[in-house]
C-alpha cells in the first residue's frame, strides 16, 4: 500500500511545482510587458526635457535613473536592461528583463517595433549544495533510500505544497491589478502624446 500513495504523491508534487512555475513565469512575463509599455511613457518625458531613455554606454542600456522610473510606474522589482531602441516608434527593439528564477527576453519583430514582437520566457534554477558534512549527516540520521521517502513525503511537505497552491492564487490575483495599472500607463502615453503634438504643432 506504500507504494501507491508515494506514487501519488509524487505526482502530486510534479504537479504542483509545474503549476507554481507556470504561474510565476507569467507574473514575470506579465511585468516586462508593463515594462514595455513604461518604457515608452519614460521615453517621452526624457524626450520632453531633451534627453534620450536609450544610452547604450550605462550598464542596463538607459539615462541615469530611467529604471527606477520605470520600476515605480510598474512595481516591477527586478533587473531591466535595454538593449535595443527604435527612435521612429519609440519602443524598445529588445530588452531584458531578470527576476528571481526566471528571465524575460523581449524582440520586436516587423518594422521600427510596431508590432507586439516577441517573448521567450526562460527558468533557471539551483539544484543542489553538496558538502561532505551534508553527505555524512545523510547517511547518519537516514541510513536507507526508504528512510529519505518518508522524510520527503512527510505531513510537512503537503502542507508546503498546500502553501504552494495559495501562493499560486495570490500570483493571480496580482496578475489582475497589474492588467489596471497597464491601462492607466497607456492612458497617461496618449496624454503626454497629445501635449508633444500641441507643442510640436
Amino acid at each position: 500500500m506504500l507504494l501507491p500513495g508515494v506514487i501519488l504523491l509524487v505526482v502530486l508534487a510534479i504537479f504542483f511545482c509545474w503549476c507554481r512555475i507556470d504561474s510565476q513565469a507569467h507574473h514575470a512575463m506579465q511585468e516586462a510587458r508593463d515594462i514595455r509599455v513604461a518604457m515608452r511613457l519614460t521615453a517621452l518625458e526624457c524626450s520632453a526635457a531633451g534627453e534620450a531613455l536609450y544610452d547604450p554606454t550605462t550598464p542596463d542600456g538607459m539615462l541615469k535613473g530611467a529604471a527606477q522610473r520605470i520600476r515605480e510606474l510598474t512595481y516591477a522589482d527586478g533587473k531591466i536592461v535595454l538593449t535595443g531602441w527604435d527612435d521612429r516608434s519609440g519602443l524598445p527593439r529588445s530588452f531584458t528583463y531578470r527576476k528571481g528564477s526566471f528571465m524575460v527576453e523581449y524582440q520586436a519583430l516587423g518594422d521600427g517595433g510596431t508590432t507586439d514582437g516577441q517573448w521567450d520566457i526562460y527558468y533557471e534554477f539551483h539544484v543542489l549544495t553538496y558538502t561532505t558534512a551534508w553527505d555524512k549527516e545523510w547517511m547518519k540520521e537516514e541510513g536507507s533510500i526508504m528512510g529519505q521517502m518518508k522524510s520527503i513525503f512527510s505531513g510537512e511537505y503537503r502542507e508546503k505544497l498546500l502553501q504552494q497552491a495559495e501562493q499560486i492564487e495570490q500570483k493571480d490575483a496580482q496578475i489582475e491589478q497589474k492588467d489596471a495599472t497597464i491601462i492607466n500607463l497607456q492612458a497617461r502615453i496618449a496624454e503626454l502624446e497629445a501635449q508633444l503634438n500641441a507643442k510640436q504643432g
